[in-house]
């Protein structure tokens, strides 16, 4: 089996997993900061920086904006493969 690189219809092709923590739009901005400032605070603690690389994650330094960037791109990345394959959810 080819790796994904070497295969024509995979060139390029790239996925990786993140979390994150969603709130409603009517939290306002200040307490929106508030909470991601507090949980940058809490990744870059030694001990949950640690315990993330032990099980492979990074914890990249995102504000809120750039982490509605990155959830928008994948949305519409992922929108567009899933619409290509002609998947349905049934």
């Amino acid at each position: 089996m080819p790796a994904t690189a070497e295969s024509a219809s995979t060139r390029g092709y790239e996925v990786s997993a993140w979390t994150g923590v969603f709130a409603p739009p009517s939290i306002g901005t200040a307490l929106r900061d508030k909470l991601a400032a507090d949980i940058a605070e809490a990744l870059r603690a030694p001990d949950v920086a640690e315990r993330y690389k032990t099980m492979g994650y990074e914890a990249p330094a995102l504000d809120a904006v750039a982490f509605a960037d990155l959830v928008k791109r994948e949305t519409e990345s992922w929108g567009e493969i899933i619409r290509g394959s002609g998947l349905r959810l049934d």
